[in-house]
C-alpha cells in the first residue's frame, strides 16, 4: 500500500475554500480551476478520511476537522510567507507587522500613534498602508495585512470587526452659521441647507441618507467626497454643512467651524479589522493595547 504523501496545492485549495467560502473564488483567488480546487478537496478528505466541507446556500462551510487542519498549517504558511516576501529576521528582530487603514484614519490618528509605538516597542518593524475600507477588508481577508482599522459598517466573509470605540455623528457647522447656537440639529434643520455628503459607496452615507428619507427631508448636496476629512476642510471653508463620525477628526478642527450632536443619533464604531482564520500576531496584540490606550481622552465618544 502506498504511502499518502502531504500535497501543498490540496492544503493551499483548503485555505482558500475557508477564506472564500466558494470554489469558484477560492480557484480565482490562487489561479487555478474551479474543477482543481474540488479536486483537490476531495483527494484531500479521502487522505483524511473526514468531511472537510458542508454545502449549505451556496456556500462551503468548514467543518471542525478542516478548521483544525488549517490550524496546523499556519506554522507552514507563516514559513512559506516570510520566504515571498523575502522578510529575513535578525535575531535581534521580531514580527513585521502589517497594518492598513482609512485616509481619515491615517492622517488624523494612526500616523500620530506609530512613532509611539515603534519607541515603545524598538524592535517590531511596520509596514504602514493606506486604502478605502473595501480595499482593506480584502487585503486582511487574503492576509495580506495583519490589522486593519476602520469604522465602516460593510460585512467581509473572512475577517473578524472588533469595536475599540463608539461615537455618535455629530453636524459640523461654519461658526457664523445661524445653526451654530444650536445645541442640537435635526434634519429639519438641516433642509435647504448646502450639504457635503459623503459618497455613496460609504456605509455611513446610506445609514445617513435612510434618516433625511425618514424624516422627509431631502438635502441640497453641493458636494460628494470620499473622505470625513476634506467634508471637515470644506465646512471650514464655508462651503456648507456635513454630518460625520467626530472620531478622529474632532481634535483637528480649527474654530471655524463648530461641532454640535445630531438627532436622531447615528452610532458609528471604530473597528479593529483582523483574520478569522489567522490569530493576529503579537506585535498586533500590542498594537491594539497601544490604540485602545490613546482613545481614553476621546471626548465625542459614546
Amino acid at each position: 500500500m502506498s504511502k499518502k504523501k502531504h500535497s501543498l496545492r490540496e492544503y493551499e485549495s483548503l485555505r482558500a475554500l475557508i477564506l472564500t467560502g466558494t470554489t469558484t473564488a477560492a480557484a480565482k483567488k490562487l489561479g487555478t480551476s474551479q474543477s482543481a480546487v474540488s479536486r483537490a478537496i476531495a483527494q484531500l478528505e479521502e487522505k483524511t478520511g473526514e468531511i472537510l466541507f458542508e454545502r449549505k446556500a451556496g456556500r462551503m462551510l468548514a467543518t471542525s476537522n478542516a478548521m483544525k487542519i488549517n490550524q496546523s498549517l499556519e506554522p507552514l504558511f507563516d514559513s512559506l510567507s516570510k520566504i515571498d516576501q523575502q522578510i529575513w529576521l535578525s535575531p535581534q528582530q521580531e514580527e513585521v507587522l502589517r497594518i492598513g487603514t482609512t485616509p481619515t484614519f491615517a492622517h488624523r490618528f494612526i500616523q500620530k500613534l506609530i512613532p509611539t509605538f515603534l519607541r515603545e516597542h524598538p524592535n517590531y518593524r511596520i509596514s504602514f498602508e493606506i486604502c478605502t475600507s473595501n480595499i482593506l477588508l480584502s487585503a486582511i481577508a487574503e492576509q495580506r495585512l495583519d490589522i486593519g482599522i476602520t469604522d465602516t459598517q460593510n460585512y467581509h466573509a473572512g475577517v473578524d470587526m472588533t469595536p475599540f470605540l463608539s461615537s455618535y455623528a455629530m453636524c459640523i457647522i461654519p461658526a457664523d452659521h445661524r445653526l451654530s447656537q444650536k445645541k442640537i440639529i435635526t434634519p429639519i434643520d438641516l433642509a435647504g441647507e448646502n450639504y457635503i455628503a459623503l459618497i455613496r459607496r460609504l456605509s455611513s452615507r446610506n445609514i445617513i441618507d435612510q434618516v433625511f428619507r425618514s424624516a422627509g427631508v431631502e438635502p441640497q448636496i453641493t458636494i460628494e467626497t470620499a473622505t470625513s476629512i476634506s467634508a471637515a476642510i470644506f465646512v471650514q471653508e464655508g462651503l456648507g454643512v456635513t454630518l460625520i463620525n467626530p472620531f478622529p477628526i474632532a481634535k483637528s478642527l480649527d474654530d471655524r467651524v463648530v461641532l454640535k450632536p445630531f438627532e436622531p443619533k447615528i452610532e458609528h464604531h471604530s473597528c479593529f479589522v483582523t483574520s478569522s482564520v489567522k490569530p493576529l500576531n503579537s506585535a498586533g496584540r500590542s498594537f491594539q493595547e497601544h490604540i485602545k490606550k490613546h482613545c481614553d481622552d476621546f471626548h465625542f465618544r459614546n
